[in-house]
């Protein structure tokens, strides 16, 4: 799960864009939805595998990574990363680098629409209720 996030990093830092913890966090979510819309099942997976990746009130973190960089609170993380070959290929670059620069919150909405967090929205909203996705909920999203 770090891997993926040292990689968005790197990016982040060779593009001179540094990003934030709401950045990372949905940089993180929109590229596994990538991978896993791309046909790379295994890197998702393994990625996915021990995130404890939940639905909060911005929409999907993963909460090791979040208490890891929320002494930024809304400033860039100051942290170079590193390049991970696994995410090397030309395609995936490309949309981590699209992701890293749009605005984080646009990928808040659009994580909204998503199925998990539109069917908790009230719980999460109201109760700070934070439900794990399943690898499963998305395979439905992004392959939808």
């Amino acid at each position: 799960m770090n891997k993926l996030a040292d990689h968005i990093l790197y990016r982040a830092n060779q593009l001179n864009k540094p990003i934030t913890n709401l950045q990372l966090q949905k940089v993180w979510y929109f590229t596994l939805g990538y991978l896993i819309n791309k046909g790379y099942i295994k890197e998702a997976k393994n990625e996915f595998e021990d995130s404890n990746l939940q639905a909060w009130l911005y929409g999907p973190v993963v909460p090791e990574l979040y208490e890891k960089y929320k002494e930024y609170k809304s400033t860039p993380i100051q942290d170079e990363g590193k390049e991970i070959s696994t995410y090397t290929d030309r395609d995936i670059q490309n949309m981590i680098d699209k992701l890293i620069l749009m605005n984080p919150f646009t990928l808040v909405d659009m994580s909204h629409t998503h199925t998990l967090w539109v069917k908790n929205k009230d719980a999460i909203e109201n109760n700070g209720y934070r439900p794990k996705y399943k690898f499963e909920n998305l395979e439905e999203t992004f392959n939808g």
